[in-house]
């Protein structure tokens, strides 16, 4: 009856206040850990943390939770966690071991190259319904201008996976109306030009709050100790969401998080020469046809640079030809020289988590 009450509850408010009394922070610091995505036991995502560290709801449609509850945590910077929630009637704090990450050090060339070249590897989901639709990973070259022209990429080695379930419920309900950027979207950038649409304000030295129209939108970490920063936002304002429409096709945001580790403790000089790490992460609904109503769908990447160098400009040119700038292009077939997925220890980069890993092979096919 306390469960039915519950879950009645959420279906009323549109939210999950038994949820919001979990929090979520640094083993370390203390302080709330946002960007926290909470996975069910089937590796489903059902929410994930906000700024303040508490749990929000990813999910339009979602059943009573059953007790005991196993979540599993997954962040670029904190070691996954699996936690086992007896009851929801109280308040509980969870601490999360940040994850330690050996970086080499960025040298500043005093005659710093006109394209700064980030390797990596990437990752990228999405799903339909609450259900895993799509999943690729793969070794990639971004080329970034420090002039702030486009940036573009070269696929190296990937991997692509499908669902052809959901993939022909998503055609039947959706046609080829909509469609997601599957690689990060880089930036050539310096992080302070970035958000100059937004009011900065420095809550403490190593602190500092990002405001949109008053209310509070993201933060910086900085961490003078560990010559590290942290910047995630949220570009969905709290309470509200980000609503499109564009011929039949409607699509509501609720919520689309960037997050970005950089190995500077200079807020000023924040570029993509000290990137380390970032992470995308757009939740909402989608409708097409008014029969089927809106449709759960999010889209996650995940980034992580194991190699950066730099180029003249004129160097640039003569490869530019054979490089890519639509992040919406999907390869068909998976293309790969090396079992690169094996080889990710070696760059502290995490596993995939245990539950997507087992639907690859299964339920998600390799596209070859």
């Amino acid at each position: 009856m306390k469960n039915y009450l519950i879950f009645l509850l959420f279906l009323i408010l549109g939210k999950t206040p038994a949820f919001a009394q979990v929090l979520f922070i640094d083993q370390n610091t203390k302080n709330p850990i946002t960007a926290l995505n909470l996975y069910n036991k089937d590796g489903e995502l059902i929410g994930f943390t906000d700024n303040q560290g508490k749990y929000t709801s990813t999910l339009e449609r979602q059943s009573a939770p059953a007790f005991p509850l196993t979540i599993n945590t997954q962040h670029l910077s904190y070691e996954s966690k699996s936690i086992v929630l007896q009851n929801l009637s109280e308040p509980q704090t969870i601490e999360i071991v940040p994850r330690s990450v050996a970086m080499d050090a960025v040298e500043v060339d005093s005659k710093p190259a006109d394209v700064i070249i980030l390797t990596g590897y990437y990752r990228s989901l999405e799903t339909f319904d609450s259900n895993t639709k799509y999943f690729s990973d793969g070794i990639v070259e971004f080329y970034l201008p420090r002039n702030g022209k486009k940036v573009r990429y070269k696929l190296l080695d990937y991997r692509i996976f499908r669902d052809s379930i959901v993939q022909k419920d998503f055609d039947t309900k959706m046609g080829s109306y909509f469609k997601v950027a599957r690689l990060p979207n880089l930036s050539g950038h310096k992080l302070i030009d970035r958000l100059k649409r937004f009011d900065i304000n420095k809550s403490n030295p190593n602190k500092l709050i990002i405001e949109k129209d008053n209310k509070e939108t993201g933060q910086i970490l900085i961490s003078e100790k560990d010559q590290t920063s942290r910047f995630h936002v949220d570009f969905v304002l709290p309470d509200t969401a980000k609503s499109q429409k564009i011929f039949s096709l409607e699509a509501k945001t609720k919520s689309e998080v960037y997050l970005e580790n950089y190995a500077s403790s200079n807020f000023n000089e924040l570029s993509p020469y000290y990137l380390t790490s970032l992470y995308e992460h757009a939740i909402g609904s989608i409708k097409r046809k008014t029969e089927f109503g809106h449709i759960p769908y999010e889209d996650v990447i995940q980034f992580y640079v194991m190699e950066r160098s730099g180029i003249s400009a004129r160097e640039y040119k003569s490869r530019s030809s054979k490089l890519e700038s639509n992040l919406y292009k999907t390869e068909k077939k998976s293309q790969y020289s090396y079992k690169f997925w094996e080889d990710l220890e070696r760059y502290a980069i995490p596993e995939i988590n245990n539950a997507l890993k087992s639907k690859l092979g299964t339920t998600m096919q390799l596209i070859e």
